[in-house]
């Protein structure tokens, strides 16, 4: 395995939580893409490890409501595995600004 693969394997979605159910509703509720969310959440991962961000942009032209959209996430390293970085689904936001906030 190469250096890319490798570091697209060290980020990951915790899939069968419950912050992942609402991150796809999320999601669908916001978007107006047809493509199901399955076939792109690789690609959001590694544009967020790439830029260690932890968050998504749903822009405006994609959105049912276009309006730009932000998907964060809290990122952890689970202690069986120091390498990996979890991302766990947190909130949605329509505002660039409430990206850094905590949830209160």
């Amino acid at each position: 395995m190469n250096s890319k693969q490798s570091r697209r394997n060290n980020v990951q979605f915790a899939y069968f939580s419950e912050s992942y159910l609402r991150f796809e509703k999320d999601y669908y509720t916001y978007s107006k893409l047809e493509v199901p969310l399955t076939f792109f959440t690789e690609d959001i991962l590694h544009s967020m490890g790439e830029t260690q961000r932890n968050y998504f942009k749903l822009p405006a032209y994609q959105a049912v409501d276009n309006r730009n959209h932000y998907f964060i996430f809290n990122v952890s390293a689970p202690d069986a595995n120091k390498e990996i970085r979890l991302y766990e689904y947190d909130r949605h936001t329509w505002s660039y600004e409430d990206v850094g906030r905590k949830k209160s």
